[in-house]
Parts: structure tokens; sequence; C-alpha cells
């Protein structure tokens, strides 16, 4: 499983100066970027391992990965 996703930045600051570099004043109220520990959390509780962010993260945009172990070990 791949997905693309939104998650909380670290630092902070990160997504102000994403948002300047936008020329954005508000960040969209929709958006609520979820930190990046509890998605891998949910990943694993779905019986995913090797779960990372393995591919790439840019400020608040991250792809996350996890296998799904094959049935019977095959």
């Amino acid at each position: 499983m791949v997905n693309m996703d939104l998650l909380a930045a670290r630092p902070a600051r990160l997504p102000a100066e994403f948002l300047d570099a936008l020329g954005m004043e508000e960040d969209d109220p929709s958006g609520q970027p979820a930190p990046v520990t509890p998605q891998l959390a949910m990943l694993r509780v779905a019986g995913l391992t090797d779960i990372d962010c393995f591919w790439w993260k840019l400020r608040e945009l991250a792809i996350l990965e996890g296998h799904k172990p094959a049935v019977g070990g095959v």
C-alpha cells in the first residue's frame, strides 16, 4: 500500500513558510493535516508491516508505504 497524504509538518513554522512561498495569507480551513505517528499506527492496525515514510516528504506532503504479509507465508 502506498499513500500520498497531507501530514502535519515539523517544525510548526514550516506551514507558514509554505503559505508565504505560495503568496497565501491563510491556509484552506478544510485541510486538517494529521501527525504522521497516528497514520502509521492505523496502517499497523490494518495488518501492514514495514511501515514508514519511505519515499518522499516535502513540507506537509508525504508518501507512506506498508506491506500486507502474504496469506500462508507465500
